[in-house]
């Protein structure tokens, strides 16, 4: 198991105002983990940042299942207690799809940029966390020590006020996270707290899109860092996004999610190209040998995502990924499509795309940036499932109007009319069910 970075001391060593940046590991693509700490003196603890979740836990020295983990030592923490509401009781802490966590809640301090990156800081009292002491089968499989999550305060079960959000608060830090992932390990992969890192930024532009508010059972609220997705496109797949309960932005998944009976439309068109000959296309996973000669990755089409700006002005983000960005290279040279069927209706957009797009998460502003994306005039509107109807039932009764009236002049006038098949074709104008998906392309299908 690698070993932790030797720290600096707890304290405040960003400067008042400064970014935070901690240096995060890439484990297969399928996790990123940095370094906190937790404690009088510090524990350090590696966690994934998670903007799908707004609870604090680390793994401690009791847990079952958590073996190959450094493990939170709550004794050695002189500055530990457990004399807050609700702490100290066994409990399900979190569930995650991966399985639930066990253990009960504490407070207690906690460093965050201490591990190294550049600056650090501290809170000056105790936060809420979790305090694990057994875990789901599932999620023994994973290599970090706790999640800090970054989603807003009506997700949280028992981390409220938010750790991260007391910490950039009491230091004069924005309450913004951006997220650097790299694939091959070539640059690095990195979080900064407080805004975003210039040097990693570049010469690239950030194209925001609002922050949606949740439902939940007592009202609308800002829970997951939702935006509003106009389309999802790969090949001539698509279907938009007006009808799903969700679109969430979430740096601790992994893949991209959507509903299963879009998954499975995308699946059927996207397995029926000639690229994916060779490839295995199943109800949950659509995955390609790369050994064939028959599989050439660069030969399927683009994904495009276009979600709705915060402008003002009508405008969409437009995120495009290459193949190679969206398929995952699996052990024994499988390459896996990067999209699953989310059994919800809602997309998630996990790791895929913040690996293409730097992404800043700005809790001050409530929007969601994406470094490098395009923008585009927005789509026209859907005309939703009942207008079809309506619209369907209005060109019929039209048509077999226009019809009657027709054969009535053919018969008066003495001539032949052309057929109503024929004049559709000539007059050029597209079916309605085209005209409904608002796309003007008669190449894609949308569902």
């Amino acid at each position: 198991y690698a070993q932790l970075p030797t720290p600096p001391p707890m304290g405040g060593g960003g400067g008042e105002g400064s970014n935070v940046n901690v240096n995060l590991n890439n484990y297969q693509d399928l996790q990123y983990y940095g370094v906190i700490g937790i404690g009088t003196p510090p524990q350090y603890m590696e966690v994934v940042f998670d903007t799908g979740s707004s609870d604090l836990w680390i793994t401690g020295v009791e847990c079952h299942g958590c073996s190959g983990r450094h493990r939170f030592h709550i004794k050695n923490s002189s500055s530990a207690s457990s004399n807050c509401t609700d702490c100290g009781e066994f409990k399900e802490l979190d569930n995650y799809g991966s399985g639930p966590v066990y253990g009960y809640v504490f407070e207690d301090r906690i460093n965050i940029g201490g591990g190294g990156g550049g600056g650090s800081v501290s809170s000056r009292g105790g936060v809420r966390i979790g305090y694990v002491t057994s875990m789901a089968k599932g999620q023994e499989f994973f290599r970090d020590e706790g999640i800090l999550g970054l989603g807003f305060p009506k997700l949280a079960h028992y981390s409220d006020p938010l750790p991260a959000s007391v910490l950039l608060n009491e230091a004069g830090i924005n309450d913004s996270y951006a997220f650097y992932l790299d694939s091959d390990g070539a640059h690095g992969s990195m979080i900064t707290f407080g805004g975003y890192n210039p040097e990693l930024l570049g010469n690239q532009s950030i194209e925001y899109s609002a922050v949606k508010t949740t439902p939940f059972v007592n009202g609308d609220d800002y829970g997951f860092w939702a935006v509003s997705l106009s389309r999802f496109k790969i090949g001539t797949a698509a279907f938009r996004g007006n009808q799903l309960a969700l679109t969430i932005v979430d740096s601790g998944t992994s893949l991209i999610y959507i509903p299963s009976e879009k998954c499975e439309y995308i699946y059927k068109d996207v397995g029926g190209l000639e690229a994916a000959k060779a490839c295995i296309v199943g109800t949950h996973a659509f995955e390609c040998p790369g050994s064939s000669e028959n599989f050439n990755i660069s030969s399927f089409p683009d994904l495009e995502i276009r979600l709705s700006k915060s402008d003002g002005n009508g405008n969409d983000t437009v995120l495009v990924l290459k193949p190679s960005e969206y398929f995952i290279q699996l052990p024994g040279n499988v390459f896996q499509l990067g999209i699953l069927p989310s059994g919800d209706n809602q997309v998630i957009l996990g790791d895929v795309i913040l690996r293409k797009f730097y992404t800043l998460f700005d809790r001050e502003t409530l929007r969601v940036g994406f470094a490098g994306a395009s923008s585009a005039v927005a789509l026209p509107p859907v005309i939703e499932h009942e207008q079809q109807v309506y619209m369907i039932w209005v060109v019929i009764l039209a048509t077999l109007a226009a019809g009657v009236i027709g054969l009535g002049a053919c018969w008066l006038h003495g001539r032949c009319c052309p057929s109503l098949a024929s004049r559709r074709a000539a007059s050029g104008h597209q079916p309605l069910a085209q005209v409904a998906a608002g796309d003007g392309d008669p190449g894609d299908a949308e569902l």
